[in-house]
C-alpha cells in the first residue's frame, strides 16, 4: 500500500512538472503585428505628409518610402484615395509593402507631373491607381490587384506617362483610359490578365498610345484615335494569350523562310487600324527539321528532329510524340526532347522496319501552364521507311535505263516518210 502511494505521488509530481512546461512549449503564440490603419494619407504639395506619423520615410521631400504595410479603412470613390500624391517631381517607393483597401481608390495622382511610383502592392480597391490631369509620370514594377468592381488602372486627361513592368489583374476592367487628352501613354512589359470584362479600354476620345511587350489576356477596345500595338521589327508586339499562328517566316514583311518567334499572321486588336503586326505567342514552335529527309529514311536510319521553341516564361517540358504503323499494328511513344543550345531542342526517333509509316508532333509547355503543339500551329510531319537499294540492283537498273535512252534516240533520228 505504501509503495503504491509512493508511485502515485511520483507520477503526480511528474504530471505537474509536465503540465507546467506546456505553456512554454505548446501554447506560446507569437503576437500578430497589426497593420497601420488610417483613413487617408496625403503627400502634400509642400512635401509634408499628413498624418505625420504615417509609415513613410521622407528624404529631402523627394523620395518617399513605405516602412510598413498600410490598411485603408474608409471607402472612397474615383475622386479620392487612400494615398493622394499632390507633389511634383517625387519618387514613391513601396519597398515591397502592401497598401490594402476595401473598395474605393488606392493611390491617386492628380494635377502633378514627373512622379515615379514603384515596387508597391496595391490590393482590394475598386481602382488601385488613378491619374487625373497628370503628365510625364513613371509607374513601374508594381502589383495592382483589384476587387472585381472597377478599373484596376484608371487614367483621365493624362498623357506622356510610362507604365512598365506592372501586374494589373482582378478588376472588372484592367486598364481604362478616358477623355481626349489621355494620349501618348506607353505601356510595356505589363501583365494585364484575369479581368472580368475588358483587358484594355480606350474610349471617350482616348487613344494614340503605345502598347508592346505586354502579356494581354482578354478583349481590347479602342474607340478613340488608333494606338500602336507593336514596336516594329524585330522588337515585336505583345504576347497575346490564346493567339496561335504558324511561324514559318521572318523579316519585316514575314516573307523570309525561317521562323523568328513572331506569328506570321498579324493580329487585329480592335477596330481598324489597330493591328499588332508582330504578335508573339507565349510559347511557339518553329524551324522544325528532320534528318534524313522524308523519302530517304531507311530501316537502318535513326531520325533526328530539331525544333526552335520560343517562350516568355521558362520551359517546363518539350516532348515529341510519334506514332508508327506497320503490318503488325500501331503504337504511340513519347520522347523528352533535349535542349541543345539557346532555343533549339532535339529528339531522336529510332530505326524502324521497312514499310513503317511514322507521324510525329512536338508539344512545349512552360512553367506558367501555357502550352502549344506543332499541330495547333498547322504543322504535320509524316514519313515512311523505304527499302535500301543495293549496288546489285542499281547496276541492272542503270543498264536498263541506258538501253531505253539509246532506243529513244534512234527513233528520233529515223527519217520521216
Amino acid at each position: 500500500m505504501g509503495n503504491t502511494m509512493k508511485k502515485m505521488s511520483a507520477l503526480l509530481i511528474m504530471l505537474i512538472i509536465g503540465l507546467a512546461g506546456i505553456p512554454a512549449l505548446s501554447f506560446y503564440v507569437q503576437p500578430v503585428k497589426a497593420l497601420y490603419s488610417v483613413v487617408e494619407i496625403d503627400i502634400n504639395a509642400d512635401g509634408s505628409i499628413t498624418p505625420s506619423e504615417a509609415p513613410i520615410n521622407n528624404v529631402g521631400n523627394i523620395t518617399y518610402t513605405l516602412t510598413d504595410d498600410i490598411n485603408i479603412t474608409a471607402h472612397y470613390g474615383y475622386n479620392s484615395a487612400g494615398i493622394r500624391i499632390k507633389r511634383d517631381n517625387i519618387i514613391f517607393n513601396g519597398n515591397g509593402h502592401i497598401l490594402m483597401g476595401h473598395g474605393g481608390g488606392g493611390i491617386a495622382v492628380s494635377g502633378v507631373d514627373n512622379v515615379t511610383i514603384e515596387n508597391t502592392t496595391v490590393k482590394g480597391f475598386e481602382t488601385c491607381i488613378g491619374f487625373d490631369d497628370s503628365y510625364n509620370n513613371v509607374i513601374r514594377g508594381n502589383t495592382f490587384y483589384g476587387d472585381r468592381v472597377g478599373s484596376v488602372f484608371y487614367l483621365v486627361w493624362s498623357g506622356n506617362n510610362t507604365i512598365d513592368g506592372n501586374s494589373i489583374t482582378n478588376g472588372n476592367y484592367g486598364v481604362e483610359l478616358a477623355r481626349d487628352s489621355s494620349r501618348n501613354n506607353t505601356f510595356t512589359r505589363n501583365y494585364i490578365a484575369n479581368n472580368t470584362f475588358w483587358a484594355i479600354t480606350l474610349h471617350l476620345g482616348a487613344g494614340g498610345c503605345n502598347f508592346y511587350h505586354n502579356v494581354i489576356s482578354g478583349p481590347v477596345i479602342n474607340d478613340g484615335p488608333a494606338s500602336t500595338w507593336d514596336n516594329g521589327y524585330p522588337s515585336g508586339g505583345n504576347y497575346w494569350v490564346g493567339y496561335v499562328s504558324p511561324d514559318l517566316y521572318s523579316g519585316p514583311y514575314q516573307n523570309i523562310t525561317g521562323g523568328d518567334g513572331i506569328g506570321d499572321n498579324p493580329l487585329q486588336v480592335s477596330y481598324l487600324p489597330n493591328i499588332d503586326h508582330y504578335p508573339f505567342m507565349l510559347v511557339s514552335i518553329c524551324n522544325i527539321s528532320q534528318s534524313p529527309l522524308m523519302g530517304n529514311v531507311l530501316p537502318t536510319d535513326v531520325v533526328k528532329v530539331n525544333a526552335t521553341v520560343t517562350h516568355l516564361y521558362p520551359l517546363e517540358q518539350v516532348i515529341l510524340n510519334y506514332t508508327y504503323t506497320n503490318s503488325s499494328g500501331t503504337w504511340t511513344t513519347t520522347i523528352n526532347m533535349t535542349n541543345l543550345e539557346d532555343n533549339v531542342w532535339n529528339a531522336t526517333i529510332p530505326s524502324l522496319p521497312i514499310g513503317t509509316n511514322i507521324t510525329y508532333a512536338i508539344i512545349a509547355r512552360d512553367n506558367a501552364g501555357n502550352s502549344i503543339s506543332s499541330e495547333a500551329q498547322g504543322y504535320e510531319f509524316e514519313y515512311p521507311v523505304v527499302p535500301e537499294f543495293s549496288s546489285l540492283i542499281l547496276l541492272p537498273l542503270f543498264i536498263l535505263a541506258t538501253f531505253f535512252a539509246v532506243v529513244c534516240k534512234k527513233r528520233r533520228l529515223r527519217p520521216s516518210i
